[in-house]
């Protein structure tokens, strides 16, 4: 259509049509995300910040933030995260949404009581702990796609061959997944040692 009056008009109601596919686009791909509870959400509000973390696990009190498997303690989430302070509530929120860390040791912990690891588990949670923090701290990973490939991988692991991967292995793997992604790794950091 050449530029006419009509030709400008369908260009702009494509352009409306085209931001609303996109909005729904992404709100479906962020619908397994969980909300706050209201009176936590006030409670983050109130808060003066940069709040430190044990800030942020006195103000949320005995709220659980809800995952698909199941709710997990906002103070579990705040401790299992790599984070020490908080800038601000929606800083707060953000994390809140997406308990990661917490979630992915959850699991292992129910995977390894059903395959009979759980003492090999407990041995090596404080290292799995460290990769999945160190993914965490990926900028370019915004979704933590990183800690559920690595959590997958755990699990397929304990589930297939009976055995936990090594501490050595799971850092080589998410080392592996964070170069195929493009994902910037410093050399100085745990997945680049």
């Amino acid at each position: 259509m050449g530029d006419t009056k009509d030709g400008r008009d369908k260009q702009a109601r494509d352009e409306v049509r085209r931001d609303i596919e996109r909005a729904t686009r992404e709100e479906l791909a962020r619908f397994h995300e969980t909300e706050p509870p209201r009176e936590l959400d006030d409670a983050l509000e109130e808060l003066e910040y940069p709040a430190p973390a044990d800030r942020v696990v006195e103000a949320a009190g005995e709220y659980d933030v809800q995952t698909e498997d199941d709710a997990i303690p906002v103070a579990e989430v705040v401790e299992e995260s790599v984070r020490d302070e908080y800038e601000s509530p929606e800083d707060a929120r953000q994390k809140l949404r997406r308990p990661s860390v917490a979630a992915s040791l959850r699991r292992l912990d129910a995977v390894s009581e059903e395959t009979g690891l759980r003492e090999e588990f407990r041995q090596r949670r404080d290292v799995y702990k460290k990769t999945f923090r160190s993914l965490e701290n990926v900028d370019a990973d915004d979704e933590d796609e990183g800690i559920a490939f690595i959590t997958a991988w755990i699990v397929e692991e304990m589930r297939d061959r009976e055995r936990l991967p090594s501490s050595r292995n799971t850092r080589q793997r998410a080392t592996k997944f964070c170069r195929n992604n493009g994902y910037e790794i410093r050399d100085d950091s745990w997945l680049g040692a």
